[in-house]
């Protein structure tokens, strides 16, 4: 082999690796726009599942509000109705009070 067909192989070696190490650059680049998008992704389902968590909670937490008031309604119409019977219970409900914190 002549210097000229090493050096020719040398440069096309060259160019070889200046190519392939251009191609790295592209796909690290690539994996990182990947990596990124992936995790735009994933928060954005995290921030899905969050919202429906929520909207679920504040559902359950109206529900409990209106079965709260719809039995205070109703103790207070069974009050009205029978205002003996309910002193009555609270004074029973306020003495086992008394003796449960009694024992404490």
């Amino acid at each position: 082999m002549s210097d000229r067909d090493v050096r020719m192989d040398l440069d096309a070696l060259k160019d070889d690796l200046a190519r392939l190490r251009e191609d790295f650059g592209e796909l690290a680049h690539t994996l990182k726009d990947l990596a990124r998008s992936g995790a735009g992704a994933a928060r954005e389902r995290l921030d899905q599942g969050a919202h429906g968590v929520v909207d679920e909670i504040r559902s359950l937490l109206e529900r409990m509000r209106h079965t709260g008031k719809d039995a205070v309604e109703s103790v207070e119409e069974r009050v009205q109705k029978n205002p003996l019977a309910g002193v009555l219970i609270a004074l029973g409900v306020g003495f086992l009070l008394g003796k449960l914190l009694e024992r404490r």
